[in-house]
């Protein structure tokens, strides 16, 4: 049974999103020429699905389960962001848990741009749904501007790493299937963590895990 955004947050007390908030992404989201990548990608960014610093997924999957999730986080996103049906979430990569194991999804053609630039993801830094807010590690990366959001492969973890545990199972597949192969594609430089960040992350996720096996 099907139920709706506004019948969720009514079931758990939260206030909807007004529409003035939802971002129509559609346009962005269409294999044309002038969503791709018109040079290689100059780093990757990590971050995860309920505290994510553009789109922000709640109220739920707030955790990994061991079911296919990947299903409601994406009608969850539509339900949100977009006003049409899009084949494609934001992020290139979502890595979460089947069974128990931890498998990489592709979500977005590699080569397509992150539906929003940064100086647009810089003005609405404030007026981010559900109250969500960038840690330090997000501002200092966003005004530094080490790389253009746009110009990066996205990979996002499904769920809330404030909350969520993660073996290391996780961070070798993180590290050895999503990360290491766009670092030797793209020839990006070897020292990983100048063109390696996790961004609005939590306290669960631990970046360091993730370097021990991108050249092991």
């Amino acid at each position: 049974m099907f139920i709706s955004y506004e019948e969720t947050c009514q079931e758990l007390g939260l206030e909807p999103i007004e529409e003035s908030i939802r971002i129509d992404n559609t346009s962005r989201d269409v294999a044309k020429r002038k969503n791709f990548m018109m040079q290689r990608p100059k780093g990757i960014l990590v971050q995860d699905s309920y505290n994510n610093f553009a789109f922000p997924i709640r109220p739920f999957p707030r955790f990994d389960t061991n079911k296919f999730d990947l299903k409601d986080l994406s009608r969850r996103y539509k339900e949100l962001y977009i006003f049409s049906k899009s084949d494609s979430l934001p992020w290139h990569f979502m890595v979460e848990m089947v069974g128990n194991k931890y498998y990489c999804f592709n979500t977005r053609p590699f080569m397509m741009k992150y539906p929003l630039g940064h100086d647009e993801l810089i003005k609405r830094e404030k007026e981010l749904p559900f109250d969500v807010k960038w840690n330090e590690e997000t501002k200092d990366f966003m005004q530094k501007r080490r790389f253009l959001v746009n110009e990066a492969i996205h990979i996002c973890i499904l769920g809330d790493t404030h909350m969520d545990v993660y073996p290391k199972h996780f961070y070798r597949v993180l590290g050895s299937f999503a990360i290491r192969p766009f670092i030797h594609y793209f020839r990006l430089p070897q020292t990983s963590r100048t063109r390696t960040f996790a961004l609005n992350t939590g306290s669960k996720f631990n970046q360091d895990y993730v370097f021990k096996y991108l050249y092991s």
